[in-house]
């Protein structure tokens, strides 16, 4: 991702709001304010940490509650998203758990490619907030042309963060995302994006059955906003165990 700290147009709310983001809320009032005050924002669109135990039924760890403390995202810029994404705590539950819970399945892909990282792998915890759509004008492009279609500080999600918030908006809301279209992820598998199908309900249905370059008028992009250099901070903390 290409910050430029200069740029003063609106993307900069992004920018702002990731830059001054503590990573570990220095006091338990100020934590529960923030998730108040983005909660109240988001409303439907919101998937914290309490919704991921009741839904999920994960046991954050110390590390995990501390990170989740504070939201690195600004009041502005959750207000401008509150209609179009989804500000999800994203805890480290993999594709194959998911399949295991019989809410996931792989009708495209080959037994090779269904143990692949992207399966297997989660992504490092986190808030994201993602865009519950295909970005604007990606479908019937290549993977190529999608790519011009992202705002300055988007970024493609990987395969299982589309899964997991997917899996969690409906289980919290009853509403599937994606407008019943297929979403290509930052993952591959033999050279080709992962892509997700809606399945029946909640199922999210994995394909990986046309390459980088097929113009289909049913696949677009998925996109989030992420923050910048998280996974090598979490890394260096030794979050995400």
């Amino acid at each position: 991702m290409d910050f430029n700290y200069e740029d003063k147009n609106v993307n900069t709310l992004i920018l702002d709001a990731q830059v001054t983001a503590k990573r570990v809320c220095p006091g338990q009032a100020d934590s529960v304010a923030t998730q108040l005050s983005a909660r109240k924002i988001m409303g439907k669109h919101f998937f914290g940490v309490e919704e991921a135990i009741k839904y999920f039924d994960v046991d954050p760890t110390n590390l995990q509650l501390s990170l989740f403390a504070a939201i690195p995202f600004g009041e502005q810029l959750l207000t401008s998203c509150r209609d179009s994404h989804i500000l999800v705590a994203y805890f480290p539950i993999s594709v194959a758990e998911f399949r295991d819970r019989k809410y996931a399945r792989f009708p495209s892909l080959n037994e090779r490619n269904s143990k692949g990282a992207f399966i297997n792998e989660p992504c490092y915890p986190d808030w994201f907030l993602l865009r519950k759509a295909p970005v604007p004008n990606s479908t019937g492009k290549t993977w190529y042309e999608q790519q011009a279609c992202l705002g300055k500080y988007e970024v493609v999600p990987p395969f299982p963060l589309i899964v997991y918030t997917h899996i969690a908006h409906h289980l919290a809301t009853g509403e599937r995302i994606f407008n019943n279209l297929a979403v290509r992820s930052s993952d591959t598998a033999n050279g080709k994006h992962i892509f997700m199908v809606h399945g029946e309900e909640r199922w999210a249905e994995i394909a990986a059955h046309y390459d980088d370059t097929t113009r289909h008028p049913q696949i677009g992009l998925a996109s989030a906003y992420a923050l910048p250099g998280a996974q090598h901070v979490l890394e260096s903390l030794k979050l995400t165990t």
